[in-house]
């Protein structure tokens, strides 16, 4: 076997060399990352010692470059007289370069993989700025994209909001009430007495939430003695045609002294002003009694008050004159004040049941009031034994009662700067390698994708990417100084991996030769059924269980979600925790993405561009699911540049381009200029002329957010709003399942995961409505087991791979080797006389010099 060895410089001079010291012992390693499931070559062994010219080659490029020196050995071998066929080829690594030089001089230098592939892995680590136009190097133009960036309209999320306050125990309050010295001869009976007419504001300590203007809640029950106070505000009281019991607690005139605070307030600036969705849902119970002790009861009411439009504070002794009564209830009503009419102390109690259930029109600056309104007298024997430590009321709200005030709050859309992920995966590529890889994914590729264009639509490829900045519409804050949207490829990884179970690794680029792109796909693309070698009559084949192949508990989904503002309680793309059923070891599976998918995350943060403040999300990633095309009943008209679509979707928008098919007169790609409404339709003006053409059905074709996409929905807030639904954490779970149940023998009976925790919404459930890339074939919840019975197709969850290691030693020769290089993620049989099968590669170690090789193959799964 003839060798010859060759030095290839930075100005691709080559120089044939002598055979380096220590190529008997070099080993040549197949490699899989078993991570990214792409399969590398490298050199394994000893140190190079290079001698004379070579070493003066080698030494010349370092004292010049250092340890950015660029060497490639190239490797070529003869069998039998025939032609030089390349084994190799891999770059001197100059960071490990060594001179030596007494009585002889050599270089020892070590080898590694092609410098293509050497940068690649490097620099996985550094980020890129998605809009550059030039590779790290400064100097190598990067192609431009039409997908990176572009303009995206973001309609709005449903978000819940709501006011709220309860009693998780009876809420139990006492009071002295009015202690004003008594009138005499007041003429009730000859009876000397006070009069008092009080407030009584609710107490509701427990689960206070306040997203709707300001909402403010007592722990306890509060009086306010109205008749006391020397000048309260006032406002107008009822109507004479009004028959209200409290007309007469207020004799003389005709004004209702109101000493309370607000229930709520909706002024601007208060929380989530201006972006209600009105009509807001209340929902008000306040369920009790009220007992009678040291005083005399008179007429008794609640009611629900609401003074609209009152933006500032109200003045003590102003007359509102426009107010409304919206709810009363009248809870004990004797007829009259007079004393001998009353309910007397100590002799019972008044039960009330107060329920108010509307949807109720919320306007700027009104105030709601909730409040008890009770008249009472006191003779100077109740007066003295208040006095002496009794109280005169004791009031009860029991757990019933509580107050709820819901919306499902939607703003206008906004747009925003998105980036398709197929062209941001080679965009970074590209950055980091000065454009000698790009990337090619079938999965993530479009029909239009750049820069290769796959076949068809992959199940990955309608997901763009965009920051949190980019959503406010604040990348231009600081003027001249564009903010910037940058990723690693390890970001790119950690972000997409989670979600779809994907692997990387490196082929020859068919479209460029001699350079190589990163294959983007799912991971059990690496791993096809190409036979690429036999080993027969192994002397001794071992097994190895990998213990880190096995699971004990899978936690999935999104590390970030959380919102702040709101109780998010309904965001479902959060975080999951399952366990499988395997009993003998403690080992996690964790995949949360570092992406933010949830939907209530991204129109917080959208809703945030009038806040110059900093945001948590700021610079963030977050990811999006879109859609491509919609079918629409659409008619041309004469004006040359318009034309209708029935009814109102949404996806329209100034300058959006979209691509008309299935038309006999007007196919093509049209840019819109505007769009308005009637009754009926929706019109759309083009910047381009069209033809006249009767009602028809057509295709559009155009990026648009996929919104809802759920059928038979449950436990979910405004389900045709939610945002990302087919990469909700289940399914995420689902394309990860195949790896989790390689650790079960019997399938399917006994591999299933099984609920344990998560965070947010994990009882939403429903169905993917459409068809596109469905992975289940019924309805599914957030925290449901999962096992193969769920599945559209039951071979997505099913292993392809053992949690174990078949290791042997096999002769192999050069036309193995090169046939495994040709193809690296077929699969190899090997035989014994005690077994046989099937396996990928783990690791090869080739010795070229011996002709032998080490396997340790990951052996196919059996069913």
């Amino acid at each position: 076997m003839n060798w010859k060895f060759t030095l290839l410089d930075r100005n691709n001079v080559a120089t044939v060399i002598d055979e380096p010291v220590g190529w008997d012992t070099i080993e040549i390693e197949v490699k899989r990352d078993l991570e990214k499931h792409g399969v590398l070559f490298d050199y394994q062994g000893n140190d190079f010692k290079f001698y004379k010219k070579s070493a003066q080659i080698i030494k010349s490029e370092y004292d010049q470059y250092g340890i950015d020196g660029n060497v490639i050995l190239i490797i070529e071998q003869q069998c039998g007289g025939g032609e030089l066929e390349e084994l190799y080829r891999g770059k001197l690594l100059f960071a490990l370069y060594k001179y030596v030089c007494g009585d002889e001089c050599y270089v020892n230098i070590p080898m590694e993989t092609t410098s293509d592939v050497t940068e690649f892995a490097n620099k996985s680590d550094q980020k890129v700025n998605l809009q550059t136009d030039k590779a790290f190097d400064e100097t190598t133009v990067l192609p431009v994209y039409a997908k990176l960036p572009f303009e995206m309209e973001l309609p709005s999320k449903g978000i819940f909001i709501q006011d709220k306050a309860e009693t998780k125990n009876d809420s139990i309050e006492v009071f002295d009430g009015g202690l004003q010295p008594v009138i005499v001869n007041n003429g009730d009976s000859n009876i000397d007495s006070n009069l008092t007419n009080s407030q009584i504001e609710f107490g509701l300590p427990d689960n206070q939430a306040s997203e709707i203007g300001n909402f403010e809640m007592y722990g306890t029950h509060q009086m306010d003695l109205a008749s006391q106070n020397s000048n309260p505000a006032l406002i107008a009281h009822f109507p004479p045609s009004v028959n209200d019991p409290m007309v007469n607690t207020f004799p003389g005139n005709g004004l209702w002294p109101l000493n309370l605070n607000p229930m709520l307030n909706y002024p601007e600036g208060s929380p989530n002003y201006g972006d209600i969705t009105n009509p807001v849902k209340f929902d008000i119970r306040l369920k009790g009694k009220l007992d009678v002790l040291e005083t005399y009861l008179g007429t008794t009411s609640i009611y629900l008050l609401r003074l609209p439009h009152v933006p500032g504070d109200l003045t003590n002794g102003e007359d509102e004159s426009d107010y409304e009564f919206m709810a009363e209830q009248n809870i004990f009503d004797p007829g009259w004040v007079n004393l001998i009419d009353m309910m007397a102390p100590n002799s019972g109690d008044v039960s009330f049941d107060f329920i108010f259930n509307e949807n109720v029109i919320i306007n700027e600056a009104d105030r709601f009031y909730l409040f008890m309104a009770l008249t009472e007298r006191k003779t100077q024997t109740e007066i003295n034994n208040v006095n002496g430590g009794a109280k005169a009321l004791r009031l009860t709200l029991d757990t019933d009662s509580h107050i709820l005030i819901t919306n499902i709050s939607t703003v206008d859309p906004t747009t925003s700067k998105v980036f398709m992920v197929n062209e941001t995966i080679s965009r970074v590529a590209e950055a980091i390698t000065n454009d000698k890889i790009r990337a090619y994914s079938d999965y993530f590729g479009r029909t239009d994708a750049q820069p290769y264009a796959s076949p068809e639509d992959g199940c990955g490829s309608l997901e763009v990417l965009t920051k949190g900045i980019f959503l406010r519409n604040q990348e231009n804050r600081i003027p001249g100084n564009p903010i910037q949207f940058s990723l690693s490829m390890q970001d790119l990884w950690k972000g997409l991996n989670p979600i779809h179970n994907i692997g990387f690794g490196l082929e020859n680029d068919i479209y460029r030769p001699g350079k190589q792109w990163l294959r983007v796909e799912p991971w059990k693309y690496f791993y096809n059924d190409d036979v690429i070698m036999e080993c027969i009559g192994i002397n001794k084949v071992e097994t190895q269980i990998i213990s880190g192949e096995h699971y004990s508990t899978f936690k999935f989904g999104y590390d970030k979600w959380e919102g702040e503002e709101y109780t998010g309680l309904d965001e479902f793309l959060t975080k999951r925790i399952f366990r499988t059923t395997l009993s003998s070891l403690k080992s996690e599976l964790i995949q949360l993405s570092g992406f933010i998918g949830s939907g209530y995350a991204l129109e917080i943060t959208k809703r945030k561009s009038g806040d110059s403040k900093d945001w948590r999300y700021d610079n963030e990633p977050f990811i999006i699911c879109i859609k491509k095309e919609s079918h629409e009943q659409i008619t041309f008209f004469y004006d040359d540049n318009k034309f209708s679509v029935l009814g109102f979707p949404t996806y329209f928008h100034h300058g959006m381009q979209i691509t008309i098919s299935g038309t006999a007169l007007n196919n093509g790609v049209l840019t819109i200029e505007s769009v308005y409404t009637d009754n009926t339709n929706t019109y759309i003006e083009t910047v381009e002329n069209t033809n006249v053409e009767g009602l028809i059905v057509a295709t559009f074709e155009f990026y648009a957010v996929e919104l809802g996409n759920i059928i038979n929905p449950q436990n979910i807030i405004d389900p045709p709003t939610i945002y990302n639904f087919r990469i909700s954490p289940l399914r995420n779970a689902m394309r990860w399942i195949s790896k989790i149940f390689s650790g079960y023998r019997l399938l399917p009976a006994g591999s299933k995961i099984i609920f344990t925790d998560g965070d947010g919404n994990y009882f939403a459930e429903g169905e993917m409505e459409s068809d596109f890339c469905k992975w289940e074939n019924q309805v599914i919840k957030e925290n449901q087991t999962i096992d193969l019975s769920i599945f559209n197709n039951p071979l997505d969850g099913t292993p392809i791979l053992m949690p174990e290691r078949k290791v042997y030693e096999y002769p192999m020769s050069m036309k193995d080797f090169k046939k495994i290089n040709q193809n690296r993620h077929g699969k190899i049989y090997f035989q014994s006389d005690c077994e046989d099968g099937y396996g990928w590669i783990d690791i090869i170690k080739y010795k070229p010099e011996e002709g032998i090789a080490n396997f340790r193959l990951i052996p196919q799964f059996i069913i």
